[in-house]
């Protein structure tokens, strides 16, 4: 799920984003069972997905445009 940039600015207090925040990261959505797709904030292209139980992000993109083709139309799986 892509949030909305109403839901965006929702999300911001909820605890992940503390630790999303300290990595440098920036989520926009969700894969519905707890991983948070995301950008980094500076800038960097690539789409990372955030593994909260290993508190790690890991590429799944080379770019948003790369993500957003893959997700919506493709039905989710990115490589």
């Amino acid at each position: 799920m892509i949030w909305s940039l109403e839901e965006l600015v929702e999300m911001a207090p909820s605890a992940w984003c503390t630790e999303l925040s300290a990595a440098g990261l920036v989520a926009f959505g969700t894969d519905g069972a707890g991983t948070s797709f995301c950008l980094r904030r500076d800038g960097t292209p690539t789409v990372l997905a955030w593994y909260p139980i290993d508190g790690e992000a890991r590429a799944v993109a080379a770019s948003l445009a790369d993500f957003w083709t893959t997700w919506t139309v493709g039905g989710g799986v990115v490589t």
